[in-house]
Formats: structure tokens, C-alpha cells, sequence
């Protein structure tokens, strides 16, 4: 998925990188370096914001690391706070300066964490407008700032997040964990275990360049898992994982140093990885490993754009062309776009409506018989209104976001039997 989240991990790392090289060096140019990364990194990602707190942090355990003498300090901490003001400078720059240092007060906010408690319906407010603080010239654009408040009231706000088959009015704490545990290729896991034996025995030569990974994986992930209004992409982790990819890559000194059987087995297992891989294109969107049955059982343990975004549009469309004898048949689509748009203008796949009160309404049992295909957001949605096509076998998949179902007269009929209320309402709590 090209998505910010692309570009932040790619720009986290590079700043992550320059940074390294300063806590190594301590020039005043790889100063420079690192707050220019910094900024570009910001521009790219909100969430990055947590690498200013966490530079801090880092330096003051590293001086401790290697027993600095306080006289390098002062020189240290100004290089450091450089970076960071280059780097708020950048995104401010990014962003035209627009409404850069304005009075906290004069902000509008959305969310209660920084509007307050609000009348029923006010829309916006402002916490600080009263209070000393709110003098305060905020070294932020307005629309940065603007949209952190955004994101932070949508999370409060809450939403029903999908996990294993169960459905959840807000996240779990683990959510991002689990679902790297099942989206990424199980060679990593293995590659892991290589490494900490490598940094294990590795010493003290090893413990900046461990620090300068761990850390900034386990930053992003905390930081993002505790907002526990909803836990649903796992692409809001994305920028984490270079860092462990960085950390693997430790297994290189084993190949070099180690026995044959060492090169052995770090080959294997990289050939596993790139094979898991490979073995699902082009539907890499779907991907998932082995521990939940690769990318046909994916959908049972994750929803949204972890395994359908509307990707496989054009497949469906092939699939229609070269089945004409499926017919009558149906589509449900998620709401990402129309099917229109590639030339498919199907009716819709008939589920039971939603009555006040949960009742069914009658549907008659020729409007289920045929063929079906449904994508897997639809099949797991949280008002299981095809909660009756689970229960049934697919007879065909298109690549693995979408099933396709057939129902006879006899079958649709017994569907009709099976339809339970929905569980969940769709839009509210």
C-alpha cells in the first residue's frame, strides 16, 4: 500500500541513520545531516514526532554507555538541540510556514484532549485559551497541528475493531504485535533469534548500533499502540519495521565468521523469506504467513486494508469475462470505490436488512440462489450480514480478497434459515 507510511519508514530510517552517525562522531555536519532527516521524516509522518523525545534519550544513555566526561556535554547537547530546531524548521518550511507561531490560544481543536469538554453541539474548542499557556507561540504549522488533533479525536471517538474472528468496541494493547507476528515472513522470526545470539556475543562493540534499532522499533510501536480507540492498520507500524530489518542484518558477521553450517542456515532461511514471498504474487496485499495458513486464511485474523483494499477489482473482472456460464451473479464490493470503474456493473449480492430492533426482513429465496462474490471486509463485516456465507464453502477465490460462492435453490433456501440478526450495529457503538 503506497501510502505516507511508505515514505515515512523510508525517511525514519534515513534520519535514523544520520543520527546514529552523529552519537558516533558528534560533528557539527552530521548534526546537520540528522535534523535535516529529522524534518524530512516529519513531513512524512506524524508519528515520527516521537524521535525528538527519543534522540534525547538515546544521547543521554549513550554518554552514559561510554563514560563521556561532562566538559563534552554542553558541546553535545548544543549539536543536538541544532538538530532538532533544523528539523522543526524543515517541517515547517515543507508546510510554507503557514500559521507557524501562532498563540495556542487562537486554535480551534476538535478532540477533547486538547479542545476540552465541550456543549452538545460545539464542535471545537480550546483547553488553553484562558489559561497561561495559551500565550505560548506554537513552533508547529497550523495544519500539522491541525491534523495530530484530527487524528487524536478520531481515536477518542473510538471505532469496532476486528481481531481473530471477534469483533471489539475500541484495540487490544498487542493488536500491532500480533499482526506483525502474522504478516511478516516467519524466516524473520528466525533471523531474529540469529541475531541476538550475534549481539550476545558481540559485547560492548555492539551496543550502539543495537541501541540506536531497538529503541526506535519498540518507540514506534508503543507510541502507536497506546491509542486504544481502535487498533486496525497495521500499516500505522510500518515505519518500525526497518529498523528490525537493520537489526537482522547483524546475521551478516555470522555468515562471515561462522561455520559452514552457519551460512547454511542463514541462507535457507533467507531463501525461505524471499520464496513466502514470491509465492503469493501479485497479491502481496493479502500476504500472510504460515502461522495463520498463508494468505487464504489471513482474513480469518485480520480486516481492513491488512488484507482487502479493493485490489483484486480487476481480477474480478477477469473472472467474469471468463465465466459466462456464472450467471445469475452478484457482487459486494466495499466502499473504497465503485466496480464501475473497471466496467463491472453487477447487482448486488442480497444480505438481510437491518430493521429497528434487529429484526430480519423477509427476502425470497430465488434472490440468494446463484452465483456470489463477495469481497472478505463484506464476509466479516462487524453487522455479519453475511454471516450465512461463512457458513458455506467457497467454490473459488479471486486472488484472496474476494470468495465466490454458488447457491442452488436448495442451499438458498436453507440460507434464508440460518440468517441470525446482525450482532453488531455497522456506524455506532
Amino acid at each position: 500500500l503506497i501510502a505516507p507510511d511508505v515514505g515515512g519508514s523510508s525517511l525514519g530510517l534515513l534520519a535514523g541513520y544520520q543520527f546514529w552517525k552523529w552519537l558516533d562522531e558528534r560533528k557539527w555536519e552530521r548534526a546537520i545531516l540528522a535534523g535535516l532527516g529529522l524534518g524530512l521524516a516529519l513531513l512524512s509522518k506524524a508519528t515520527l514526532l516521537i524521535f525528538g523525545p527519543l534522540w534525547i534519550v538515546l544521547w543521554v544513555i549513550h554518554r552514559w554507555l561510554r563514560g563521556a566526561t561532562p566538559e563534552s556535554g554542553k558541546r553535545e547537547a548544543l549539536q543536538l538541540g541544532v538538530a532538532l530546531l533544523l528539523g522543526a524548521y524543515v517541517l515547517n518550511m515543507g508546510y510554507g510556514f503557514a500559521g507557524s507561531g501562532a498563540p495556542l490560544r487562537e486554535f480551534e481543536f476538535v478532540s477533547r484532549t486538547l479542545g476540552g469538554a465541550m456543549r452538545p453541539g460545539q464542535v471545537s474548542s480550546n483547553r488553553f485559551r484562558n489559561a497561561g499557556i495559551g500565550k505560548v507561540r506554537v513552533p508547529l504549522p497550523r495544519e500539522f497541528l491541525r491534523g495530530l488533533d484530527m487524528q487524536k479525536r478520531d481515536f477518542e471517538n473510538g471505532r469496532w475493531t476486528f481481531l481473530a474472528g471477534r469483533w471489539k468496541w475500541g484495540g487490544w494493547w498487542y493488536f500491532y504485535l500480533a499482526a506483525i507476528a502474522i504478516k511478516s515472513p516467519l524466516g524473520y522470526g528466525v533471523l531474529l533469534l540469529m541475531a541476538t545470539g550475534v549481539v550476545l556475543r558481540g559485547g560492548a562493540a555492539l551496543r550502539q548500533p543495537v541501541l540506536v534499532t531497538v529503541m526506535p522499533m519498540l518507540a514506534i510501536i508503543g507510541f502507536v499502540s497506546l491509542e486504544q480507540g481502535f487498533t486496525s492498520f497495521v500499516r500505522y507500524v510500518l515505519p518500525a519495521l526497518p529498523f528490525a530489518i537493520v537489526l537482522l542484518s547483524g546475521v551478516g558477521s555470522w555468515v562471515e565468521t561462522g561455520s559452514k553450517w552457519a551460512r547454511y542456515s542463514v541462507g535457507v532461511t533467507l531463501a525461505w523469506i524471499v520464496s513466502s514471498s514470491l509465492w503469493c504474487l501479485p497479491f502481496s496485499f493479502s500476504y500472510f504467513n504460515e502461522l495463520v495458513g498463508g494468505p487464504a486464511g489471513g482474513h480469518e485474523y485480520l480486516f481492513d486494508s491488512n488484507v482487502d483494499w479493493g485490489q483484486d477489482l480487476y481480477f474480478v473482472k477477469e473472472w467474469v469475462r471468463q465465466h459466462p456460464e456464472a450467471r445469475p451473479i452478484t457482487l459486494s464490493w466495499n466502499d473504497i470505490f465503485e466496480p464501475a470503474v473497471a466496467g463491472l456493473n453487477l447487482p448486488l449480492t442480497p444480505h438481510p436488512p437491518n430493521k429497528p430492533g434487529g429484526a430480519v426482513g423477509p427476502i425470497s429465496d430465488s434472490s440468494f440462489a446463484g452465483w456470489h462474490l463477495v469481497c472478505v471486509n463484506n464476509l466479516h463485516s462487524a453487522d455479519q450480514r453475511f454471516a450465512y456465507l461463512r457458513e458455506l464453502q467457497p467454490v473459488d477465490r479471486i486472488g484472496f480478497s474476494v470468495m465466490v460462492y454458488y447457491l442452488d435453490e436448495e442451499q438458498a433456501q436453507r440460507a434464508q434459515t440460518r440468517i441470525s440478526p446482525p450482532l453488531l450495529p455497522p456506524t455506532s457503538r
